[in-house]
Formats: C-alpha cells, sequence, structure tokens
C-alpha cells in the first residue's frame, strides 16, 4: 500500500459546484439544501476512521425498491445524490472535473496505492456511494485505483475495525518492512509473498494489513510476477553462478535487494529479492529446478 496525500478540497464547496450546473431548479434546490449533510457526514467520516470505526457509519443502500423513495432528510432520493458523482463530477467539462483529475493524478508514476503494482485507471470510493451516498463526491472518500483492486473493493464492506481495507490517506505504514517473502522448491522455483508486521504495530493496524494482503489477493498477483521475474533474470544467475559460484550469486542478489528496498521497502521486488538472496538452495543453483 502506498500512502498519498490527503486531499485538502472542503466537501461542501466541491458538492455545491457541482450541483451548480443543474438547469432543473427544483432538483438543484433540493440538492443545495443538502450540503450540511454532506459536511457532517464528511467530518464524522474524519472522526470515525481515526479510531478504526468506519464501519459504524449509517448506510443508506440504494435498491430497485427505494430508488425513487426521499430517504436523505427527505430531501433527494438516494439515485438523484450519486447521480452528482455520476453526471456532474466525472464528466469532461463538468464543475467537479478538475478535482476529479487532481485526485487521478496523485499516485506516484500512476501506481495503484492499494496494491502498489498496477496502474491507476478510475477513482475508487473507499466507501461505496451504493451505501453511503452523501460521500459521493467527498474528496476523502475517493482514491484513484486500479480497475483490478477497484472491483474487489465493490464487494468488500467493513462490519469491524479489522476488516478496514487500508485508506491511503489515513494509513501510512511505508517506514517499516512488513511484506515478506519465501522460496518455494517447485517445478520452476516460486516464491510465496505473505504478511509479517513489526512487533510495535497495534492489534488491530496488523489485523487490517491482513485483511488488506488477502482481501486484494496481493500474494497471487505478486507471485505471478515473480515467476516472469525469475524467468527473465535466470541467465543472469547462471552467469554470475559460472564466474563465482553461489557466493557470487548471493553478492548479485543481496545488491539488488539493497537497490530495490532503497527504491520502496515493501514493494514485492523488495520481498522477493530479499528472500532469494538468503535463500542457501537457491543460490546455490536452485534456480535452475
Amino acid at each position: 500500500m502506498r500512502h498519498l496525500d490527503k486531499p485538502t478540497d472542503d466537501p461542501g464547496s466541491v458538492f455545491l459546484k457541482c450541483v451548480s450546473a443543474i438547469k432543473d431548479l427544483d432538483l438543484k434546490t433540493r440538492l443545495t439544501n443538502c450540503a450540511p449533510l454532506i459536511v457532517d457526514e464528511a467530518q464524522e467520516y474524519e472522526r470515525k476512521i481515526k479510531i478504526n470505526e468506519l464501519y459504524k457509519l449509517r448506510k443508506n443502500k440504494s435498491t430497485k425498491a427505494n430508488k425513487n423513495t426521499r430517504v436523505l432528510n427527505g430531501l433527494v432520493t438516494i439515485n438523484e445524490m450519486k447521480n452528482v458523482y455520476t453526471s456532474y463530477f466525472v464528466p469532461k467539462n463538468s464543475p467537479g472535473r478538475a478535482i476529479y483529475d487532481r485526485i487521478m493524478g496523485q499516485p506516484k508514476n500512476s501506481k495503484c496505492p492499494f496494491c502498489f503494482h498496477r496502474q491507476v485507471s478510475t477513482l475508487d470510493h473507499y466507501l461505496p456511494k451504493g451505501y453511503f451516498p452523501l460521500l459521493s463526491v467527498v474528496p476523502i472518500n475517493l482514491v484513484a485505483s486500479c480497475k483490478d483492486c477497484n472491483f474487489v473493493k465493490l464487494g468488500e464492506l467493513p462490519n469491524k475495525g479489522s476488516q478496514e481495507i487500508l485508506h491511503p490517506y489515513y494509513d501510512n505504514i511505508e517506514n517499516e518492512c512488513w511484506l515478506k517473502a519465501e522460496v518455494v522448491k517447485t517445478s520452476p522455483v516460486s516464491l510465496r509473498f505473505f504478511v509479517e508486521c513489526p512487533v510495535g504495530w497495534d492489534k488491530i493496524l496488523k489485523e487490517r494489513v491482513e485483511y488488506h494482503f488477502c482481501s486484494l489477493k496481493l500474494n497471487e498477483l505478486y507471485s505471478a510476477e515473480a515467476a516472469n521475474e525469475l524467468m527473465n533474470i535466470n541467465y543472469q544467475l547462471n552467469d554470475q553462478f559460472s564466474v563465482g559460484g553461489k557466493q557470487a550469486v548471493r553478492e548479485h542478489l543481496k545488491d539488488t535487494a539493497k537497490s530495490r528496498t532503497m527504491a520502496h521497502i515493501n514493494s514485492w521486488q523488495t520481498a522477493m529479492y530479499t528472500a532469494i538472496s538468503k535463500d542457501y538452495w537457491f543460490c546455490n543453483a536452485g534456480f535452475n529446478h
């Protein structure tokens, strides 16, 4: 997971900016009157996420049965509120598009902050707008992500604090190593990735990191990428082995691991090269297994 700077846009101002383009006067008035609700919901969101209680936010599920019912303070329907995002935040030349583009442009090298591997391609509602329509255009609930992570998260709704996927704006675990890997003596050789949190972390954070890792199927993703990387470096490892045996291979892999660590301590590349550099069997030509 990659930490991102939290958007500083005022939720109420963003919402009013979006609804300002609505031509239907009745709808515009009713939505405008919802602005205080948006501000209150955003404040409650911030308060609860800081104490790992985001799962306690009240849900307003949109269904076929209630889609035309004014359920939000008697002012607007859930679908009308969700449509503010769809029609006045996302489209080109819409009032909210500049904010949309700014959030999409946040991740470094356009890498998804949830998996830190695939390219950013969509804007994810950390809490889905189908259940939390008041958060549809609240910037702190919008995170640039890849489509795969976004798709997986569609079915994820926390029931307790330990089931809250890491939030790129509020969780920063980049400075300590928690992603590890181990060599698996398969044919061809493979790697298994897993979470090993620092001892000093609190119980909820450890559980959330594990939940994040498993929910987004990061072991499967990273193992597949590692398999390709092992194939790509096989010639190089054989060349090192022919010159200086297992010690030459180990030193080469240690240098590579150090370089990857300096770039990002919890990348799958760092975990992979650290694991294979420490594995005696692998360095002693196990890479050819």
